[in-house]
């Protein structure tokens, strides 16, 4: 069962993380865990607020084919989303101790689209991530990503660290989508 974003930031201290294992010889990655032992859940808002948060855009690899199984997806997000994952950012710094500098922030700065959170998403195997409709019932895979309001659940699955930089690995596990929102017109013409 996933946790409301806004809860987390009272229960971070229940969460944990373990002792880095290496990947590849090039990373090593901590694993997170909350207050029941798997890696914590979380849906970024409530139902109420579907339309708050917004693809801007096709899940994509950067450099990539389009056949990726697994993709990098962008999310348009509120003020209130942005300082919950801030939290989970700090609390992650401040309890892995051996951090490769720079820290690579999973938000992004306002700009063109707005606030935004960068996650995974596996468009395809044996983790793909479940699509659901508004009402909460299973549907097929967006058509068009462009401007559509979604709901993620995302799992915190850990710290990376390599020479590069550190930061979050975050899994969008499900989705809730809601109708592709309209463009906004100008009220001058």
């Amino acid at each position: 069962m996933p946790t409301l974003l806004s809860d987390v930031p009272s229960q971070l201290q229940k969460w944990t993380v373990g002792p880095p294992r290496q990947k590849n010889g090039q990373m090593s990655i901590c694993s997170a865990t909350g207050p029941d032992g798997a890696w914590p859940t979380l849906q970024l808002l409530p139902r109420e607020r579907l339309g708050d948060i917004v693809v801007p855009f096709e899940p994509s690899v950067f450099r990539g084919t389009g056949a990726e199984p697994r993709k990098n997806i962008l999310f348009t997000i509120p003020e209130d989303v942005v300082r919950n994952l801030q939290a989970i950012e700090e609390w992650a710094q401040k309890n892995v101790p051996s951090l490769s500098a720079p820290w690579h922030s999973c938000l992004k700065e306002p700009g063109n689209y707005g606030a935004g959170l960068k996650a995974k998403i596996n468009v395809e195997g044996r983790h793909i991530c479940l699509i659901f409709d508004a009402k909460g019932a299973p549907t097929e895979w967006p058509e068009s990503w462009h401007r559509l309001p979604v709901i993620p659940i995302i799992e915190v699955k850990g710290v990376y660290s390599q020479k590069t930089g550190s930061g979050l690995i975050l899994d969008v596990i499900q989705l809730m989508v809601g109708e592709e929102l309209e463009p906004k017109s100008c009220e001058w013409f």
